[in-house]
């Protein structure tokens, strides 16, 4: 799901977390991010120009919020598209 990068960053790990409650036993959560630092409002032209707050993570710091929230099975895949660099991930409860 793309977003959740739309979350700042001091609210991630407890969304994790409370998204972790409602996948049954095993369940297979996905999510990416833009890769980066910080967070930042970026004017991006979708259409019309438009102004949409983004926080950017390195995909390290984002494994580690997943461990922590209580997901394993990790899997990462890193991409390159016109928005920039992502990553996402695969994990289970």
């Amino acid at each position: 799901n793309a977003s959740l990068f739309h979350a700042p960053k001091v609210r991630l790990l407890p969304i994790l977390k409370k998204l972790r409650t409602c996948l049954i036993d095993n369940g297979l959560l996905f999510v990416n991010f833009r890769i980066g630092e910080g967070e930042q409002l970026v004017k991006e032209k979708r259409g019309e120009e438009m102004e949409r707050f983004i926080a950017f993570y390195q995909p390290r710091e984002l494994e580690f919020l997943l461990r922590n929230a209580g997901f394993h099975e990790i899997e990462k895949d890193l991409d390159r598209i016109e928005t920039g660099s992502w990553v996402s991930f695969f994990a289970r409860r």
